[in-house]
């Protein structure tokens, strides 16, 4: 009868010290991609912050689309008050009705 030949205490000793290395490098490896990794802790909170800055840019262009309702809602025919409009266009064109009367003034930057 042949026997087999027993593996030595040191083959025995590197070949668990090779798997527990092994076994230690997966669980560094799994622990630093949780922590670091693109779905980790880290990252999880800085997406945290882009949330926020990205609802309070939300609720800013919300309040800029409600006036801008509000200017449409009152040039529409019924809300579009002429006087008004009037006024707006001769102060954006510069220009004035033949019956105004025209008051000189300083320019902004000088005494009078």
């Amino acid at each position: 009868m042949r026997m087999r030949p027993t593996r030595s205490l040191w083959q025995s000793f590197s070949l668990h010290a090779t798997m527990v290395a092994a076994l230690l490098a997966a669980m560094a490896y799994i622990a630093f991609i949780g922590i670091r990794g693109e779905y980790g802790v880290i990252r999880g909170a800085a997406a945290e912050a882009e949330e926020k800055e990205l609802e309070a840019e939300r609720a800013r262009l919300e309040a800029e689309r409600v006036a801008l309702g509000a200017r449409v809602r009152a040039l529409s025919d019924d809300g579009l008050e002429l006087d008004l409009l009037e006024e707006r266009i001769r102060n954006v064109l510069g220009m004035a009705h033949p019956d105004d009367v025209l008051l000189p003034t300083a320019p902004a930057g000088r005494a009078p």
